[in-house]
């Protein structure tokens, strides 16, 4: 409805520009993009700060960290899947060739019985 209004349609194109034109100078502006760098590494590591002190401070609990309950789960996953994945094909191949085996046994009786 509003998309095909054209007075709506010339304030976009307009608003479009004139942020395109803003966008425009103020990358060209060597201080602002050298703002926003330092922003950016700055930002970053404060991040790090934060994650090795809260990694810290949940060892001094005695808690896990996300990257330990990741690990275990993963460590969990393999081990359940490499003790039971024999089972599981075993299971499978039974399951596929059911109507195999007992079409040959069924061959097997008939011509041990003589039939």
């Amino acid at each position: 409805m509003l998309k095909n209004n054209p007075m709506v349609k010339r304030l976009v194109e307009t608003g479009e520009e004139r942020v395109g034109k803003l966008a425009q100078a103020l990358l060209s502006n060597e201080r602002f993009v050298t703002a926003i760098q330092t922003l950016i590494q700055r930002t970053l590591s404060a991040k790090g700060v934060l994650d090795k002190s809260l990694r810290s401070a949940l060892a001094a609990m005695n808690l896990p960290s996300t990257e330990d309950v990741e690990s275990a789960l993963h460590s969990t996953k393999e081990m359940v899947l490499g003790r039971f994945w024999p089972v599981f094909g075993v299971i499978r191949a039974l399951r596929a060739g059911a109507g195999a085996w007992s079409r040959r046994g069924a061959a097997t009786r008939r011509v041990t019985q003589g039939g």
